[in-house]
């Protein structure tokens, strides 16, 4: 059996709700063969120094004040992943797995 998967990056959450996201990324993933659905986590704090998320991050792609803020908005929470992932194994029957980037405490 070949085995595809895909990754599902967060920044597609830039543009989408997770309404949105269930059901037009999962759905055409299986539809193309995709054997699973990926997603990247990450603790912010944990990634990057205090320094780095304050610093101001004002461009025209930014999605808050600081770097910090436009990073924790590109992050599903934990409770976002767990819809996701029920919603990918119970409703369109493809397993779901996410890799940490760092060390996530609270997955823990």
């Amino acid at each position: 059996m070949h085995c595809l998967l895909l990754q599902l990056c967060n920044l597609i959450k830039e543009n989408l709700d997770i309404l949105l996201i269930r059901y037009h990324h999962f759905v055409f993933f299986k539809e193309c063969g995709a054997d699973c659905v990926k997603l990247q986590k990450s603790c912010l704090k944990e990634k990057f120094t205090t320094s780095a998320l304050s610093r101001t991050y004002d461009g025209p792609n930014s999605w808050g004040k600081t770097y910090g803020e436009h990073k924790e908005h590109l992050e599903f929470d934990l409770k976002q992943i767990k819809e996701l992932q029920e919603y990918a194994e119970k409703i369109i029957g493809i397993p779901f797995t996410a890799s940490a980037m760092d060390w996530v405490k609270e997955f823990l």
